[in-house]
C-alpha cells in the first residue's frame, strides 16, 4: 500500500467510523425530564441498577432494509428495591450507514403503542378524506410507528427510533403484523414476571 492510499484509507475510516456505530436513545439533556420510568431508572448514578431482559424477537424487513427487534426488560434498583418494567425496542437500519437507535416503552403505554399500531397498520387511503395521508403513533420515548398511503397505492409502514440520530426501517403490513405480535408477546412476559 503506497503512503497515499494508506492516507485516503485512514481519512475514510475517521469520516466512516463515526457513521456506523450504534446509537442508543441518548439521555435527557440538561435540566429535561428522563423521556420514560425506564430511562429514569437506567440513568440513576450512585446506585447499583440491575437489568434483566428478555429477547422476544427480532421482525426482518420483507424489504430487507433493516430490522426491529422487541425486548422485554425489567430494572430494579438494587438498594430501594425500585422497579420499572417495559420494552426496548431497537430499530436498526442496513446498507451504507447501519445506523441503530433504540427506544424505552413503560409498562403502561404498550396498550396505547398496540392501540396506535392496529389503527396504523389498518387505515387506507380510503378511510381519508383528502385521499393521500400519514398515520403515526409515537410513544414517550420516541419510538414510532408510521404508514403512508395515496389513492390507488399500495399503503407502506415505516418504524423509526430516536430523535436526535434516528434509526428508521420501511416495514410491509405483514411485518407490522409479526411487530404487534412481538409486543403482545412481550407485555406477557412481563405479566409473568410481575406474578409470586
Amino acid at each position: 500500500m503506497t503512503r497515499t492510499s494508506a492516507g485516503l484509507a485512514l481519512l475514510l475510516a475517521i469520516i466512516l467510523v463515526p457513521l456506523t456505530r450504534v446509537q442508543a436513545q441518548p439521555p435527557a439533556a440538561a435540566g429535561e425530564e428522563p423521556r420514560t420510568r425506564l430511562e429514569a431508572l437506567q440513568e440513576t448514578t450512585g446506585a447499583v441498577v440491575l437489568k434483566e431482559f428478555r429477547r422476544i424477537a427480532r421482525i426482518r424487513s420483507s424489504g430487507g432494509f433493516g430490522s426491529v427487534e422487541v425486548t422485554a426488560v425489567e430494572l430494579t434498583d438494587v438498594a430501594t428495591g425500585r422497579m420499572q418494567t417495559g420494552l426496548a425496542i431497537e430499530v436498526a437500519e442496513t446498507g451504507t450507514l447501519q445506523n441503530s437507535s433504540r427506544s424505552f416503552v413503560d409498562l403502561e403505554e404498550i396498550e396505547p403503542l398496540l392501540l396506535g399500531l392496529d389503527y396504523v397498520a389498518r387505515v387506507t387511503a380510503a378511510d381519508t378524506r383528502l385521499g393521500s395521508f400519514e398515520a403515526s403513533y409515537t410513544t414517550g420515548g420516541h419510538f414510532s410507528v408510521s404508514s403512508f398511503g395515496d389513492p390507488g397505492k399500495r399503503v407502506t409502514a415505516a418504524v423509526r427510533s430516536g430523535q436526535t440520530n434516528p434509526a428508521t426501517v420501511a416495514l410491509s403490513r405483514k411485518d407490522l403484523a409479526k411487530l404487534r405480535a412481538a409486543i403482545t408477546s412481550a407485555r406477557e412476559v412481563l405479566g409473568e414476571a410481575g406474578q409470586p
